[in-house]
């Protein structure tokens, strides 16, 4: 062979190599690109995008079987699935099953960590007792439990219930309440955001004073209706740490500022009002000569110099402030219309930072929001409506015939009913579980590492305890 031919085939040869690993470079890529924009090759040869589900449980370590196939995963897991309908089940050993049909969108991303699995033998210990006329509640964090005495007024007793172990300590604000001579009563009206502090209404001699305990320091707990020489129809914090509330007076609605005694007049005629982390949503109610009712919608935050207005609505309307992630959200309900804004709680060019969200035509009695603020419940007997605020789904569902069943909040996912059984539902109804006896209309609380739930229960001689239920099958 001439040297001239074997040159013309040796560069021809490297021109069809490079040629060959361009192409595989770009199909490597093109292919992995693919995999991960969630691409797969159905049986029927086709490419379809897939959609990522991923899956959490407490207990974690459970079976998860996705329509009844054979290929089994453990929590915590995540799987592509084709669009469409599926069945997820999860499962272990010594619990109670959990089974959803989902909906799979392509490209999309569903969380499923929010699967609670129950024992199938309840271990149930004693915690504490309780008397009939004590005011007892959990904090928002279900990290205190506390019980204010009905027989020694200005006793309480804080429990730590963050271990296997319950600790509590006693402690007392008899200094801070008024001398009275009849009996007295003490109503647990709210707690601050970080459950460091706790709003409670002391009713005496026909009238009633608002006091502010701070269980972690007992000595800085003040008696506000004292100490601001005023007695507030209602009050509510106005900062995560509990040192603002928000009063309302005769319509008059002020901010304090507690340990420093400094009050801002914030608007009259107020008649509704709702907190949350220093976000204030509030309306006022004004008639015309002619007798015509103007209702206003405004929006404050703690640090701002003056209230936004932000809609005119109906005097009726109530209302529900949230933070969740990111955005501050605010939640009015007329009845028979849920309208949610979303944004910032900020003054701007344009009056504020909200915008309307979604607007949701339901008829309904009772409004609710979930524990971290995700989820908006409307309740009509037993017909129910739930709002997602991050999915922005929206779910209806119904809980039976018979007396409407009066529901609480688990934690942000869980809700139970309480009738003397504590039934434990997901927040859209499905997956519904007959737990335990539990005394009636009494809180529960999910313990914030998932391993034990604490309910109110009575044994045989009527006596009312706090109860310690083992979500762990050991």
């Amino acid at each position: 062979m001439l040297p001239e031919e074997k040159n013309k085939r040796d560069k021809a040869k490297v021109i069809l190599a490079n040629i060959f690993m361009a192409v595989s470079v770009v199909a490597i890529l093109g292919i992995t690109f693919m995999l991960t924009m969630g691409y797969t090759i159905t049986k029927d040869l086709d490419l379809a995008q897939t959609g990522l589900v991923r899956i959490g449980s407490d207990p974690s370590g459970a079976t998860v079987v996705i329509d009844e196939g054979s290929d089994q995963l453990k929590t915590t897991a995540k799987a592509n699935l084709l669009p469409g309908t599926h069945t997820v089940t999860v499962h272990k050993s010594g619990y109670t099953s959990w089974k959803k049909n989902i909906t799979v969108r392509a490209g999309g991303v569903l969380w499923l960590d929010y699967i609670q699995l129950f024992p199938l033998q309840n271990t149930i210990s004693d915690v504490l007792q309780v008397n009939s006329s004590d005011s007892y509640a959990f904090s928002p964090n279900a990290k205190r439990f506390i019980v204010l005495s009905g027989k020694e007024l200005g006793a309480i007793d804080i429990t730590d219930i963050t271990g296997s172990t319950a600790k509590t300590k006693q402690a007392s604000f008899a200094s801070i309440l008024t001398p009275f001579e009849e009996v007295g009563a003490l109503q647990i009206a709210s707690w601050s955001d970080d459950s460091s502090k706790v709003l409670v209404k002391h009713h005496f001699n026909n009238q009633f004073e608002w006091l502010l305990l701070d269980l972690e320091r007992m000595e800085k707990s003040v008696n506000l209706t004292n100490s601001f020489q005023a007695f507030f129809d209602d009050v509510v914090f106005g900062a995560e740490n509990g040192e603002v509330v928000f009063t309302l007076k005769n319509g008059a609605l002020d901010k304090i500022e507690v340990y420093n005694s400094i009050i801002a007049h914030l608007d009259e005629n107020v008649n509704v009002y709702a907190s949350y982390n220093g976000r204030l949503a509030y309306i006022t109610a004004e008639k015309s000569a002619e007798g015509e009712e103007t209702a206003t919608l405004w929006i404050y935050r703690t640090r701002d110099a003056r209230p936004a207005k932000l809609r005119e609505v109906t005097s009726q309307s109530k209302l529900a402030v949230s933070s969740y992630r990111s955005d501050d959200y605010l939640a009015v309900f007329d009845s028979h219309t849920l309208s949610i804004f979303s944004g910032q709680f900020q003054l701007d060019d344009s009056g504020s930072g909200l915008s309307l969200l979604k607007t949701i035509a339901f008829n309904y009695d009772v409004a609710d929001l979930s524990s971290k603020h995700r989820f908006f419940m409307l309740r009509s007997g037993n017909d129910f409506l739930n709002y997602d605020i991050e999915t922005e789904n929206t779910k209806i569902f119904n809980l039976g015939e018979g007396e409407a069943k009066a529901v609480a909040w688990l934690n942000d996912y869980l809700f139970y009913t309480n009738a003397e059984r504590l039934v434990v539902y997901d927040f859209d109804g499905d997956n519904e579980q007959d737990i335990l006896a539990a005394r009636a209309g009494s809180p529960a609380v999910i313990s914030p590492d998932s391993k034990y739930l604490y309910f109110m229960g009575e044994d045989a001689e009527g006596g009312v305890w706090l109860r310690q239920l083992s979500l762990v099958v050991k």
